[in-house]
């Protein structure tokens, strides 16, 4: 979300080796537009209007939670009451459509419900980490998705356990 604090954290935190030549491929980031349905636009609209009237900007952290929940608004249209699919399926669907069958997965989300939501609709060739997962069900997860047993991982980066080692997954 920030490239500038990202950069910060990883010159911060690295260790650059020494008697290596380390040369990692460069990072490609495609933006993949995606359009709402009409119904979904002005229920969107209208939660953007009430929420932007009872925005205290003065209130720490206020703006954030509207975004918040805007974003819940587009990925998760259920919980507020439109009856479609969620529009980052597709988008998540086309890109797992460009990998190779032994590629694995780890996508991460913000919020527990789109992770629920992710889970449902993957749960056959996914694992969670995430919020509502028990400890011990996630350490299990963990196994299963570094075994093979799962190309998915469903994960919120506040539940995965710092330190796992998870280059298993290349995507």
């Amino acid at each position: 979300m920030n490239l500038d604090v990202m950069d910060d954290n990883f010159d911060g935190f690295s260790v650059i080796p020494t008697n290596t030549n380390l040369e990692l491929p460069e990072q490609v980031f495609t933006k993949i537009p995606y359009q709402l349905s009409k119904q979904h636009k002005e229920v969107y609209a209208q939660i953007l209007n009430a929420e932007f009237e009872k925005l205290d900007p003065k209130i720490f952290g206020a703006v954030e939670a509207m975004f918040s929940l805007l974003q819940r608004v587009v990925l998760v249209p259920e919980e507020y009451g439109i009856k479609i699919r969620s529009p980052i399926i597709d988008v998540i669907d086309q890109q797992l459509d460009q990998m190779d069958d032994d590629d694995k997965v780890i996508i991460y989300t913000r919020h527990v419900i789109v992770s629920q939501m992710l889970l449902n609709h993957y749960k056959s060739r996914a694992v969670a980490v995430f919020g509502k997962v028990s400890k011990a069900k996630k350490s299990e997860n963990i196994k299963r998705f570094k075994a093979g047993e799962a190309e998915l991982m469903i994960a919120n980066l506040e539940s995965l356990s710092k330190g796992q080692n998870l280059q298993v997954a290349n995507q």
